[in-house]
């Protein structure tokens, strides 16, 4: 699955988890060079047993990002109301999304 932000170049490319448990582990027991996640439908997350900080951003069904966190550290419970995915990525210096930017989520798989 991939997405485009306006104002980013190129596209961001993310491995869609769609069941429960996919969605529950996330990037546990994943090392710093894993793959982005959009967890779909998702409102919060956690980051315990985590080995790396992540950026996670929450969006609402629509694709407005209605959260975005940078260097998330282990430990941690976030969430956003109104919340559908939940994109996550190891922690980089490579462009993020902003709250209240909007991801055209038109080409994402079976309508989620």
């Amino acid at each position: 699955m991939w997405c485009r932000v306006p104002g980013m170049a190129g596209e961001m490319r993310f491995v869609l988890l769609t069941r429960w448990t996919e969605r529950a582990k996330g990037l546990l027991g994943t090392g710093g060079d894993a793959e982005a996640v959009a967890l779909v439908p998702c409102a919060s997350v956690h980051t315990f047993g985590m080995r790396y900080a992540l950026d996670i951003a929450f969006l609402s069904k629509d694709g407005r990002v209605l959260r975005s966190e940078r260097k998330v550290p282990p430990g941690k419970v976030m969430g956003a109301l109104g919340a559908h995915y939940a994109l996550e990525r190891p922690s980089s210096g490579e462009a993020w999304l902003s709250s209240g930017s909007l991801v055209d989520i038109t080409e994402m798989p079976c309508g989620v």
